[in-house]
Protein backbone atom coordinates (compact mmCIF):
# COMPACT_ATOMS: atom_id res chain seq x y z
CA UNK A 1 0.00 0.00 0.00
CA UNK A 2 1.39 2.88 -0.86
CA UNK A 3 0.96 5.89 1.91
CA UNK A 4 0.68 9.06 1.13
CA UNK A 5 2.98 11.55 2.15
CA UNK A 6 0.97 14.10 4.42
CA UNK A 7 1.28 18.49 3.65
CA UNK A 8 1.67 20.51 6.55
CA UNK A 9 -1.46 22.85 7.48
CA UNK A 10 -0.81 26.42 6.55
CA UNK A 11 -2.57 29.03 8.70
CA UNK A 12 -4.45 29.91 5.83
CA UNK A 13 -4.50 29.20 2.02
CA UNK A 14 -2.08 31.05 0.21
CA UNK A 15 -0.62 32.69 3.23
CA UNK A 16 2.55 31.04 5.49
CA UNK A 17 2.84 31.64 8.78
CA UNK A 18 4.80 34.80 8.88
CA UNK A 19 2.42 36.65 6.87
CA UNK A 20 -0.80 35.10 9.61
CA UNK A 21 1.08 36.48 12.33
CA UNK A 22 1.62 39.91 10.54
CA UNK A 23 -2.25 39.94 9.65
CA UNK A 24 -3.07 39.14 13.42
CA UNK A 25 -0.76 41.91 14.58
CA UNK A 26 -1.84 44.69 12.34
CA UNK A 27 -5.71 43.43 13.10
CA UNK A 28 -5.04 43.66 16.58
CA UNK A 29 -3.22 46.95 16.22
CA UNK A 30 -6.34 48.31 14.24
CA UNK A 31 -8.62 47.11 16.90
CA UNK A 32 -6.73 48.84 19.66
CA UNK A 33 -6.26 52.62 17.75
CA UNK A 34 -10.28 52.58 16.74
CA UNK A 35 -10.80 52.20 20.51
CA UNK A 36 -8.44 54.95 21.69
CA UNK A 37 -10.31 57.25 18.59
CA UNK A 38 -13.62 56.27 20.13
CA UNK A 39 -12.86 57.17 23.22
CA UNK A 40 -11.07 60.42 22.22
CA UNK A 41 -13.80 61.84 19.88
CA UNK A 42 -16.81 60.00 21.70
CA UNK A 43 -14.90 60.91 24.85
CA UNK A 44 -17.58 59.43 27.33
CA UNK A 45 -16.09 60.68 30.43
CA UNK A 46 -15.55 64.15 29.41
CA UNK A 47 -11.71 63.94 30.26
CA UNK A 48 -10.55 64.76 26.83
CA UNK A 49 -12.77 68.14 26.27
CA UNK A 50 -13.08 67.23 22.53
CA UNK A 51 -16.62 68.21 22.68
CA UNK A 52 -17.70 66.58 19.68
CA UNK A 53 -20.88 64.77 20.96
CA UNK A 54 -23.06 65.35 23.82
CA UNK A 55 -22.21 64.60 27.73
CA UNK A 56 -23.09 61.03 28.74
CA UNK A 57 -24.50 59.53 32.39
CA UNK A 58 -21.19 58.42 32.71
CA UNK A 59 -19.30 61.87 32.97
CA UNK A 60 -16.21 61.32 35.59
CA UNK A 61 -17.16 64.06 38.31
CA UNK A 62 -13.85 64.02 40.18
CA UNK A 63 -12.22 65.52 36.90
CA UNK A 64 -15.03 67.97 36.44
CA UNK A 65 -15.15 69.02 39.63
CA UNK A 66 -11.62 69.55 40.00
CA UNK A 67 -10.78 70.79 36.60
CA UNK A 68 -13.30 73.80 37.71
CA UNK A 69 -11.87 74.11 41.09
CA UNK A 70 -8.69 74.41 39.67
CA UNK A 71 -9.76 77.25 37.03
CA UNK A 72 -10.39 79.86 39.39
CA UNK A 73 -9.44 78.97 43.00
CA UNK A 74 -8.80 82.04 44.21
CA UNK A 75 -12.81 82.55 44.11
CA UNK A 76 -13.59 79.71 46.12
CA UNK A 77 -13.73 79.63 49.84
CA UNK A 78 -16.10 76.62 50.43
CA UNK A 79 -16.39 73.09 49.11
CA UNK A 80 -20.49 71.54 48.69
CA UNK A 81 -19.74 67.27 48.74
CA UNK A 82 -22.65 64.90 48.28
CA UNK A 83 -23.61 62.65 45.85
CA UNK A 84 -26.14 63.00 42.98
CA UNK A 85 -28.93 64.27 45.48
CA UNK A 86 -26.39 67.42 46.42
CA UNK A 87 -27.75 68.81 42.97
CA UNK A 88 -30.66 70.03 45.23
CA UNK A 89 -28.48 72.16 47.55
CA UNK A 90 -27.73 75.19 45.26
CA UNK A 91 -24.47 76.59 46.11
CA UNK A 92 -26.02 79.84 45.53
CA UNK A 93 -28.27 79.64 48.54
CA UNK A 94 -25.66 78.24 50.80
CA UNK A 95 -23.46 81.31 49.78
CA UNK A 96 -26.54 83.46 50.53
CA UNK A 97 -26.88 82.02 53.89
CA UNK A 98 -22.88 82.10 54.96
CA UNK A 99 -22.25 86.03 54.27
CA UNK A 100 -21.26 85.01 50.05
CA UNK A 101 -19.10 82.13 51.11
CA UNK A 102 -18.51 80.70 47.39
CA UNK A 103 -18.92 77.11 46.99
CA UNK A 104 -17.00 74.89 44.78
CA UNK A 105 -19.24 71.76 44.19
CA UNK A 106 -17.14 68.30 44.49
CA UNK A 107 -20.74 66.38 43.93
CA UNK A 108 -20.33 63.04 42.65
CA UNK A 109 -23.15 60.28 41.25
CA UNK A 110 -23.32 58.18 44.27
CA UNK A 111 -20.44 60.08 46.03
CA UNK A 112 -19.33 59.04 49.20
CA UNK A 113 -16.92 59.90 51.65
CA UNK A 114 -14.03 58.30 50.19
CA UNK A 115 -14.82 60.32 47.41
CA UNK A 116 -15.03 63.52 49.40
CA UNK A 117 -11.67 63.28 51.56
CA UNK A 118 -9.10 63.29 48.99
CA UNK A 119 -10.79 66.39 47.17
CA UNK A 120 -10.85 67.78 51.09
CA UNK A 121 -7.32 67.09 51.63
CA UNK A 122 -6.48 68.28 48.46
CA UNK A 123 -8.18 71.94 48.91
CA UNK A 124 -6.64 72.27 51.75
CA UNK A 125 -3.32 71.54 50.59
CA UNK A 126 -3.89 74.32 47.86
CA UNK A 127 -5.31 77.28 50.16
CA UNK A 128 -2.18 76.29 52.53
CA UNK A 129 -0.02 77.21 49.33
CA UNK A 130 -1.61 80.26 48.57
CA UNK A 131 -2.06 81.60 51.92
CA UNK A 132 -5.70 81.63 51.79
CA UNK A 133 -8.27 79.79 54.14
CA UNK A 134 -11.43 77.68 53.48
CA UNK A 135 -14.21 78.95 55.38
CA UNK A 136 -16.75 76.21 55.35
CA UNK A 137 -17.61 72.23 53.75
CA UNK A 138 -21.14 71.32 53.72
CA UNK A 139 -21.18 67.82 53.63
CA UNK A 140 -24.02 66.01 52.29
CA UNK A 141 -24.30 62.07 53.89
CA UNK A 142 -26.61 59.15 52.29
CA UNK A 143 -27.51 56.88 55.19
CA UNK A 144 -28.66 54.32 53.38
CA UNK A 145 -25.42 54.19 51.24
CA UNK A 146 -22.89 54.73 54.33
CA UNK A 147 -20.84 51.73 54.58
CA UNK A 148 -21.56 50.10 51.16
CA UNK A 149 -18.85 49.43 48.85
CA UNK A 150 -17.50 52.93 47.75
CA UNK A 151 -17.43 53.39 43.67
CA UNK A 152 -13.81 55.09 44.22
CA UNK A 153 -11.38 53.91 41.55
CA UNK A 154 -13.60 51.15 41.12
CA UNK A 155 -15.32 51.85 37.31
CA UNK A 156 -13.89 54.43 34.29
CA UNK A 157 -16.05 56.85 35.57
CA UNK A 158 -15.06 57.11 39.31
CA UNK A 159 -11.49 56.88 38.78
CA UNK A 160 -9.66 60.10 40.70
CA UNK A 161 -7.48 62.43 38.54
CA UNK A 162 -3.57 61.94 39.58
CA UNK A 163 -3.89 65.05 41.79
CA UNK A 164 -6.57 63.51 44.13
CA UNK A 165 -5.22 60.01 43.96
CA UNK A 166 -1.50 60.40 44.29
CA UNK A 167 -0.99 57.24 41.66
CA UNK A 168 0.68 57.93 38.38
CA UNK A 169 -1.07 59.97 35.62
CA UNK A 170 -0.13 57.44 33.68
CA UNK A 171 -2.76 55.03 34.88
CA UNK A 172 -5.91 57.44 34.65
CA UNK A 173 -5.09 58.38 31.04
CA UNK A 174 -4.76 55.06 29.83
CA UNK A 175 -7.34 53.63 31.59
CA UNK A 176 -9.25 56.61 29.84
CA UNK A 177 -7.92 55.39 26.37
CA UNK A 178 -8.25 52.14 26.64
CA UNK A 179 -11.24 51.54 28.19
CA UNK A 180 -13.71 49.00 25.99
CA UNK A 181 -16.73 50.94 26.70
CA UNK A 182 -19.15 49.93 23.66
CA UNK A 183 -22.41 50.58 25.44
CA UNK A 184 -21.50 54.31 26.64
CA UNK A 185 -20.36 54.56 22.98
CA UNK A 186 -23.70 53.29 21.75
CA UNK A 187 -25.86 56.09 23.64
CA UNK A 188 -23.80 58.87 23.54
CA UNK A 189 -24.19 58.44 19.55
CA UNK A 190 -28.08 58.02 19.65
CA UNK A 191 -28.44 60.65 21.33
CA UNK A 192 -26.01 62.91 19.09
CA UNK A 193 -28.03 61.46 16.08
CA UNK A 194 -30.99 62.77 17.55
CA UNK A 195 -30.23 65.78 18.43
CA UNK A 196 -28.45 66.85 15.07
CA UNK A 197 -30.93 64.94 13.17
CA UNK A 198 -33.12 67.75 15.22
CA UNK A 199 -31.18 70.68 14.73
CA UNK A 200 -30.33 69.90 10.97
CA UNK A 201 -34.44 70.23 10.14
CA UNK A 202 -34.02 73.14 11.75
CA UNK A 203 -31.45 74.67 10.28
CA UNK A 204 -28.86 72.64 7.74
CA UNK A 205 -25.46 73.43 8.27
CA UNK A 206 -21.85 71.13 6.76
CA UNK A 207 -20.84 70.84 9.99
CA UNK A 208 -24.41 69.38 11.15
CA UNK A 209 -24.31 67.49 8.15
CA UNK A 210 -20.42 65.58 8.42
CA UNK A 211 -21.27 65.78 12.31
CA UNK A 212 -24.49 63.16 11.15
CA UNK A 213 -22.88 61.43 8.58
CA UNK A 214 -19.84 60.49 11.41
CA UNK A 215 -22.59 59.41 13.60
CA UNK A 216 -24.86 57.46 11.19
CA UNK A 217 -21.77 55.47 10.29
CA UNK A 218 -20.59 55.08 14.04
CA UNK A 219 -23.98 53.88 15.35
CA UNK A 220 -24.19 50.93 12.42
CA UNK A 221 -22.42 48.79 15.08
CA UNK A 222 -24.15 45.56 16.23
CA UNK A 223 -21.50 45.38 19.16
CA UNK A 224 -23.12 44.84 22.82
CA UNK A 225 -21.19 45.84 25.71
CA UNK A 226 -22.03 45.25 29.22
CA UNK A 227 -21.39 48.99 31.03
CA UNK A 228 -19.64 48.62 35.21
CA UNK A 229 -22.45 50.51 36.84
CA UNK A 230 -21.96 51.34 40.78
CA UNK A 231 -24.60 49.41 42.43
CA UNK A 232 -25.89 49.16 46.44
CA UNK A 233 -28.43 47.01 48.80
CA UNK A 234 -30.18 49.27 50.23
CA UNK A 235 -31.70 47.24 53.35
CA UNK A 236 -28.89 45.29 54.35
CA UNK A 237 -28.46 46.52 58.12
CA UNK A 238 -25.59 48.61 59.00
CA UNK A 239 -23.87 46.05 60.80
CA UNK A 240 -23.37 44.39 58.19
CA UNK A 241 -21.80 46.54 56.31
CA UNK A 242 -18.04 45.69 55.76
CA UNK A 243 -17.19 49.32 55.30
CA UNK A 244 -18.76 50.73 57.95
CA UNK A 245 -15.95 51.23 60.69
CA UNK A 246 -13.95 52.60 57.37
CA UNK A 247 -16.43 55.24 56.87
CA UNK A 248 -16.54 56.40 60.00
CA UNK A 249 -12.66 56.83 60.37
CA UNK A 250 -13.04 58.82 57.33
CA UNK A 251 -15.36 60.93 58.55
CA UNK A 252 -13.74 61.47 61.20
CA UNK A 253 -10.67 62.62 59.28
CA UNK A 254 -12.56 65.05 57.65
CA UNK A 255 -13.68 66.17 60.86
CA UNK A 256 -10.26 66.64 62.20
CA UNK A 257 -9.25 68.56 59.35
CA UNK A 258 -11.84 70.90 59.12
CA UNK A 259 -10.89 71.40 63.09
CA UNK A 260 -7.34 71.64 62.49
CA UNK A 261 -7.98 74.76 59.63
CA UNK A 262 -10.07 76.24 61.37
CA UNK A 263 -12.77 75.25 58.69
CA UNK A 264 -16.64 75.34 59.58
CA UNK A 265 -18.16 71.54 59.13
CA UNK A 266 -21.70 71.50 58.58
CA UNK A 267 -22.93 67.96 57.86
CA UNK A 268 -26.50 67.16 57.01
CA UNK A 269 -28.64 63.31 56.32
CA UNK A 270 -30.63 63.31 53.06
CA UNK A 271 -34.26 62.58 53.57
CA UNK A 272 -35.69 59.18 51.94
CA UNK A 273 -38.75 58.37 50.12
CA UNK A 274 -41.01 56.11 52.29
CA UNK A 275 -40.14 53.80 49.67
CA UNK A 276 -36.53 53.71 50.54
CA UNK A 277 -37.10 54.33 54.16
CA UNK A 278 -39.82 51.36 55.17
CA UNK A 279 -36.56 48.93 53.63
CA UNK A 280 -34.62 49.71 57.77
CA UNK A 281 -36.25 48.71 61.11
CA UNK A 282 -36.49 51.99 62.72
CA UNK A 283 -33.94 51.53 65.54
CA UNK A 284 -31.30 49.86 63.03
CA UNK A 285 -31.30 53.03 61.32
CA UNK A 286 -31.53 55.27 64.70
CA UNK A 287 -28.53 53.39 65.47
CA UNK A 288 -26.44 54.41 62.45
CA UNK A 289 -27.23 57.63 63.01
CA UNK A 290 -26.42 58.00 66.45
CA UNK A 291 -23.09 56.19 65.31
CA UNK A 292 -21.89 58.71 62.99
CA UNK A 293 -23.28 61.69 64.84
CA UNK A 294 -20.77 60.75 67.20
CA UNK A 295 -18.34 61.42 65.31
CA UNK A 296 -19.28 64.94 64.55
CA UNK A 297 -22.48 66.74 64.81
CA UNK A 298 -25.22 66.30 62.15
CA UNK A 299 -28.47 67.65 60.84
CA UNK A 300 -30.84 64.56 60.30
CA UNK A 301 -33.68 64.51 57.61
CA UNK A 302 -34.61 61.19 57.89
CA UNK A 303 -38.29 60.49 59.16
CA UNK A 304 -40.43 63.06 57.04
CA UNK A 305 -42.51 60.52 56.04
CA UNK A 306 -44.96 62.84 55.11
CA UNK A 307 -42.83 63.95 51.74
CA UNK A 308 -43.98 60.95 49.88
CA UNK A 309 -47.10 62.08 49.53
CA UNK A 310 -46.00 65.16 47.15
CA UNK A 311 -44.94 63.54 43.92
CA UNK A 312 -43.22 67.78 43.32
CA UNK A 313 -41.11 67.22 46.06
CA UNK A 314 -39.17 64.08 44.01
CA UNK A 315 -37.43 64.67 40.79
CA UNK A 316 -39.39 61.72 38.94
CA UNK A 317 -38.17 59.06 41.42
CA UNK A 318 -37.56 57.88 44.86
CA UNK A 319 -33.97 58.87 45.07
CA UNK A 320 -33.75 62.35 44.58
CA UNK A 321 -35.44 65.28 46.23
CA UNK A 322 -36.60 68.81 44.60
CA UNK A 323 -35.22 72.12 45.10
CA UNK A 324 -37.61 73.38 47.31
CA UNK A 325 -36.79 70.30 49.67
CA UNK A 326 -32.92 71.26 49.59
CA UNK A 327 -34.18 75.07 50.05
CA UNK A 328 -35.94 73.87 53.62
CA UNK A 329 -33.49 71.77 54.56
CA UNK A 330 -30.83 74.82 54.24
CA UNK A 331 -33.56 77.34 56.11
CA UNK A 332 -33.89 74.49 59.03
CA UNK A 333 -30.44 74.01 59.51
CA UNK A 334 -29.77 78.38 59.87
CA UNK A 335 -32.26 78.41 61.85
CA UNK A 336 -35.02 80.73 59.50
CA UNK A 337 -38.65 80.33 60.31
CA UNK A 338 -40.43 77.34 58.80
CA UNK A 339 -43.70 77.37 56.71
CA UNK A 340 -46.55 75.56 58.23
CA UNK A 341 -45.97 71.75 58.02
CA UNK A 342 -42.20 71.89 57.44
CA UNK A 343 -41.93 72.54 61.42
CA UNK A 344 -40.57 69.33 62.35
CA UNK A 345 -38.46 68.76 59.35
CA UNK A 346 -34.84 68.21 60.76
CA UNK A 347 -33.31 67.73 64.03
CA UNK A 348 -29.57 68.12 64.54
CA UNK A 349 -28.01 64.86 66.07
CA UNK A 350 -24.62 64.99 67.97
CA UNK A 351 -22.99 66.51 71.05
CA UNK A 352 -25.22 69.15 71.69
CA UNK A 353 -28.25 68.03 69.25
CA UNK A 354 -30.15 66.09 71.89
CA UNK A 355 -30.64 69.09 73.86
CA UNK A 356 -31.19 71.40 70.75
CA UNK A 357 -34.03 68.61 69.93
CA UNK A 358 -36.02 68.73 72.49
CA UNK A 359 -35.84 72.61 72.57
CA UNK A 360 -37.37 72.78 69.24
CA UNK A 361 -39.66 70.05 70.04
CA UNK A 362 -41.64 72.34 72.48
CA UNK A 363 -42.01 74.87 70.71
Amino acid sequence: MLWRKKKPVSAASGMNPRTYALALILGAAALFASVVVANVVIDPQGVFGTNVLPRTPNLNYHYRNLAAYDAAPDSFEGVLFGSSRAQATAPAELSRRLDGVNFASFWATRGMLPDFLPALEYVLADKVKRGQHLRTVFLLLDIDTFGDPPATNRYIETLLPQALSGESGVYFWWRNLTAMQVRSWQRILREARAAIEERDRKSPSVVDKVKLAFVRLASLSSLAGRGSQAGSDYNRPFAQRAYFADQLQILQRIATLSRQNGTRLIVAVSPLHRAVESRYLPKDLAQALDQVARVTPLWDFTGADWLSDDPNYWMGDQAHYSAEVGRMMLARIFGEPMPPNWERFGRLRGAEGAVASEVDARR
